[in-house]
């Protein structure tokens, strides 16, 4: 299985600190494994510099993104990270979470500002799969609260 860490860090912004949720899958930052992936499709459209661009959402965004299913969109995919800039809809990182009885599933990874009917398709297939154990996987939502 794979190891989920949520960490909340404090940053200084404008004057003034506020918190963010780090999301961690064994032992690496998410968006340091996101920026590694999308480097090379990012540089086939010359734009290296938004591989990776995104920011980690507030502890109680991220909480209820992860677990309120009105907060998933049409394809069951919630928003884990924001785009750099803080906006959740300008460069946001989706994912499909599904649960069974001993297991949280991560998989479907997409990046909506580039798929195959806007005609610049990032696949994420191989991107891979996250198997998280539920009761570990609960306790780390739990210190989003």
């Amino acid at each position: 299985m794979d190891r989920l860490e949520i960490k909340i860090i404090s940053e200084k912004v404008d004057k003034q600190y506020e918190k963010h949720a780090e999301i961690r899958i064994n032992d690496r930052p998410i968006i340091d494994i996101l920026r590694e992936f999308e480097l090379p499709l990012a540089k086939k459209e010359n734009s290296e510099n938004i591989a990776g661009a995104y920011m980690y959402l507030s502890p109680k965004s991220l909480y209820q993104n992860l677990t309120k299913n009105e907060n998933f969109n049409e394809e069951g995919k919630a928003t884990i990270l924001a785009c750099e800039c803080g906006s959740e809809g300008c460069w946001p990182m989706l994912v499909k979470i599904k649960e069974d009885e001993k297991a949280i599933i991560w998989e479907d990874f997409e990046q909506p500002h580039r798929t195959i009917e806007r005609g610049n398709h990032w696949d994420y297939q191989s991107f891979g799969i996250y198997i998280f154990d539920l009761y570990e996987y609960k306790k780390q939502l739990k210190s989003l609260t």
